[in-house]
């Protein structure tokens, strides 16, 4: 997938955030097939930080799917019986 065009100072912003989320270990370099492009976005409920980076999936989901065999269903009477259990009756 392409990346999407951003202006000079957004760009700045994807990088810092980037290079942040490296050093913290939060994210890791990848040879991937796949990618996701970066987008800044208005982050109007926090007035310290009025953007923030955050990342289209939406593309990486498409190619992705879930192991639902790996899940184990629980239905109502399982839930209760945990809770039960749990606090000791």
């Amino acid at each position: 997938m392409q990346p999407y065009s951003t202006s000079g100072a957004n760009l700045r912003l994807i990088r810092e955030e980037t290079s942040q989320w490296l050093k913290k270990g939060i994210i890791r370099p990848s040879k991937s097939p796949y990618a996701s492009p970066a987008i800044v976005v208005k982050s109007p409920h926090q007035p310290s930080m009025p953007k923030r980076m955050s990342v289209d999936y939406r593309f990486l989901n498409t190619k992705t799917s879930i192991a639902s065999a790996t899940y184990r269903h629980f239905d109502l009477q399982d839930i209760w019986i945990m809770v039960r259990d749990s606090v000791g009756h």
